[in-house]
C-alpha cells in the first residue's frame, strides 16, 4: 500500500493502536484510501487533526436483546422514536433502522388527517349545505370537506349555485 500524505503513517498508527481489534470493513476502506489533490499529487489537506477527527467517530450502538425488546415495546406503544433516541443514547435513524430490523410497522411521521364520516358530509351537501357550514358542524377544516367530497367524485359547487338567504 503507497502512503500517499505526510501524517497518514502517522494516523494508520494512531487507528491501529487505539481501535486494536475493532477494525470494522469500514475502517479498512478508510485506512486503504489514498489521499490525492485533482492533479494527482500527494495532498497535504489530510492533516492529522481532520483524518482523526474522522477516524474517532462513535461507533453504531451496540445493543442488547433486552434493550431492543424494550424498544420495540415503547415504541408500539406509541413513543416517538425520537424520544427512544434520546432514552438510549442514540439517534432516531438509528431507531428507526432497529425497527425496521426487527419487522416492526413503522408509524408515519407527521400530521396525521382529520377523519370525517364520507357518507355524512355528502349528504348534508346534498343538501344544499355550504363547505364552510359542513366544516363547522363537524369541527374540521373547510379543506378536509373539499377533499372528502373531491375523492368521493362529487362537483362543487360555486357559491352562486345556492339559493339567496
Amino acid at each position: 500500500m503507497e502512503i500517499t500524505s505526510k501524517n497518514y503513517q502517522r494516523i494508520l498508527e494512531f487507528k491501529l493502536s487505539n481501535h486494536a481489534g475493532r477494525l470494522s470493513p469500514s475502517d479498512t476502506d478508510i485506512i486503504s484510501q489514498s489521499p490525492k489533490n485533482d492533479k494527482g499529487e500527494n495532498s497535504d489537506y489530510y492533516t492529522d487533526k481532520k483524518k482523526v477527527d474522522r477516524l474517532q467517530q462513535p461507533y453504531q450502538r451496540a445493543f442488547t436483546p433486552e434493550e431492543i425488546q424494550k424498544i420495540v415495546t415503547a415504541y408500539q406503544s406509541g413513543k416517538a422514536s425520537y424520544e427512544l433516541g434520546a432514552e438510549f443514547n442514540c439517534s432516531k435513524t438509528t431507531i428507526v433502522k432497529l425497527l425496521k430490523q426487527q419487522g416492526v410497522p413503522l408509524r408515519k411521521s407527521g400530521r396525521t388527517r382529520a377523519k370525517v364520516d364520507d357518507k355524512k358530509v355528502i349528504r348534508m351537501y346534498k343538501e344544499m349545505h355550504t363547505i364552510k357550514e359542513i366544516s363547522k358542524n363537524l369541527n374540521v377544516d373547510t379543506q378536509v370537506i373539499s377533499r372528502c367530497l373531491k375523492e368521493n367524485g362529487v362537483k362543487l359547487r360555486s357559491r352562486w349555485d345556492y339559493p339567496e338567504k
